[in-house]
């Protein structure tokens, strides 16, 4: 359900000066998660003797300067076949230590097979140190939840269940009637203070996911003005399809902690099948601690099934 991670946009661009980066190249992938390897050396230092890399290549690599240097010196021809450990290996972004250019050769290497070089002008184990105190900051700070966000009266609502339980027909629902809209399918949770915030992705910004449309722009069925980028998250609904087994509507006394800050929860049963309807689903809330005030139907009725959802949540 939750999946950690941080991007080379957040360690490249937002962490630039902490990191002294002065030139970056290629933006293949900018915006995935890049998770790196459970170790006390989450990147390591790469470098080359005669015949290639030394030891094993993981997601991202800082090269020193002189290893840098030897590895483009080759001839054209070597150089490629150097280049290619890159290639074959899950290699996301070469990080070039102690030097303010990054050579053409490596330049157009990364921008032709899409990853990311940059060039650094600190020094290799200084960057190493830096790169995993970055990255244990943004871990301990971000989660990725499978699931939905929309807001109603300024208050988020993290929808959350089972793939197919019918958590994108429930916000499609809700925003319908004036919720805003921020994100299905996958919602990225920054801890701020005493604060949760959640967005979309940048991936799948202002997209929904549908079972007979595929994906598509939510502004096709909800209004524009309703799509708001980010939310504070004030609690979670749980949606629980029938044959759930243990699980069972509650009334609200659930509590979730999510990156140590704790929500109310409250887990709904849904119908088996034309997905679960927002109107219901607040109107299972209205005893617990996510009360929000119901004034209207359901405003999909028997087209609820159009609108269930397809994504991966």
């Amino acid at each position: 359900m939750v999946r950690l991670g941080v991007t080379p946009k957040a360690l490249l661009v937002d962490a630039a000066e902490r990191l002294g980066i002065v030139s970056v190249a290629g933006t293949g992938g900018f915006h995935r998660v890049l998770v790196p390897p459970a170790s006390d050396e989450p990147f390591r230092i790469l470098r080359f003797d005669a015949t290639g890399p030394k030891g094993a290549v993981p997601s991202l690599v800082i090269l020193p300067h002189g290893d840098l240097r030897r590895l483009m010196s080759r001839r054209p021809g070597g150089a490629r076949s150097a280049l290619a450990i890159f290639r074959e290996n899950p290699i996301r972004v070469i990080l070039c230590a102690e030097t303010r250019k990054i050579p053409a050769g490596l330049q157009a290497f990364v921008e032709r097979h899409r990853m990311i070089a940059a060039a650094s002008r600190f020094d290799p184990h200084l960057l190493q140190s830096r790169l995993t105190g970055l990255v244990r900051e943004r871990l301990e700070r971000t989660v990725v939840y499978q699931g939905g966000l929309i807001e109603i009266g300024g208050r988020g609502l993290l929808l959350t269940g089972d793939s197919g339980c019918g958590k994108t027909t429930c916000a499609l629902c809700l925003a319908k009637r004036g919720a805003r809209w921020i994100a299905d399918d996958r919602v990225e949770i920054v801890g701020r203070r005493r604060r949760l915030l959640g967005r979309a992705p940048r991936s799948i910004r202002g997209l929904v996911a549908l079972k007979t449309r595929g994906v598509a722009d939510v502004t096709q069925f909800v209004d524009p003005q309703t799509v708001k980028e980010s939310a504070d998250i004030a609690g979670v609904v749980t949606l629980v399809s029938p044959g759930g087994g243990a699980r069972r509507e509650t009334g609200g006394g659930e509590r979730e902690t999510i990156l140590g800050i704790d929500l109310p929860r409250v887990t709904v049963s849904v119908p088996a099948a034309g997905g679960a309807c927002g109107w219901s689903v607040l109107s299972t809330l209205a005893p617990s601690a996510l009360a929000f005030p119901i004034h209207r139907p359901c405003p999909f009725g028997r087209t609820r099934s159009e609108m269930q959802g397809g994504g991966s949540s």
